[in-house]
């Protein structure tokens, strides 16, 4: 996650991330993610429904890690902690998914949901064959809410002086659209209202998230008293670090 800067800075390598990461959801689920609308109402589905259950472990277990950062939610912090806690990680107090950080993550789902399967699905047809990077055919792998410059790619038989002969190159990501931006905003304040919500129900929902997270990685309550025991500085568990629930960060 981008801790320290804009939050809403563009990082090429971070958006490029997430198709190796996801590629384990969707080879289980012919090339498919969860619907956007799936994922912006994640914290609002029935505990008793299997299927709602494991997009819910999914989004908590695995999506956030990549957003949060694995220095604030991993599984030394994930299983014990709820995303609302304040936590240690050498030496500095913060949230461990604050709301910004959550709403960051929903808009990069909406910006590449569609380009994540996509790419899936040309890597599963085209194995070994890098994605096309200009002209038509890259336009699919381009982000919904992202500004790409589109730049000229000289070739040997372009005549022109500044090579603007070449074909269109696409890759080159300019931040984000006013659209963009517009739904930041929107997801941020969907979720001081969801998370305000579930604080008043005892943090029903991320409770039952960390239950989830738990089953997945075989945390017994023997294993859960060991952690409390031994804690480890560095890892977000900090002996001496305080644990604040913070209900809208």
């Amino acid at each position: 996650m981008l801790r320290g800067r804009n939050i809403l800075d563009t990082d090429k390598n971070y958006f490029a991330f997430y198709p190796l990461y996801f590629a384990e959801w969707m080879n289980t689920h012919n090339g498919q993610l969860p619907t956007l609308e799936e994922i912006c109402n994640i914290w609002n589905g029935d505990p008793e429904d299997a299927e709602y259950n494991e997009k819910l472990l999914w989004y908590a277990d695995r999506y956030l890690e990549v957003v949060a950062g694995r220095e604030y939610w991993n599984t030394n912090i994930r299983p014990y902690k709820l995303l609302t806690d304040t936590i240690d990680v050498n030496n500095k107090d913060g949230v461990a998914v604050p709301k910004a950080t959550e709403a960051f993550g929903l808009l990069v789902y909406a910006n590449c949901r569609d380009k994540w399967m996509n790419i899936w699905d040309f890597q599963q047809n085209n194995p070994g064959v890098d994605l096309p990077k200009e002209g038509t055919e890259a336009k699919q792998f381009l982000g919904k809410y992202t500004n790409n410059e589109a730049k000229k790619k000289g070739k040997e038989n372009d005549t022109t002086k500044d090579g603007s002969g070449g074909e269109e190159d696409l890759s080159v990501v300019q931040g984000w659209s006013d659209e963009g931006l517009k739904l930041f905003d929107e997801y941020q304040q969907k979720l001081v209202e969801q998370r305000k919500k579930d604080a008043e129900n005892d943090h029903k929902m991320a409770k039952h998230a960390r239950e989830l997270i738990r089953k997945q990685h075989k945390i017994s309550e023997s294993s859960k008293k060991k952690r409390k025991r031994g804690k480890k500085s560095g890892d977000g568990t900090k002996s001496k670090r305080r644990i604040t629930r913070l209900a809208d960060e």
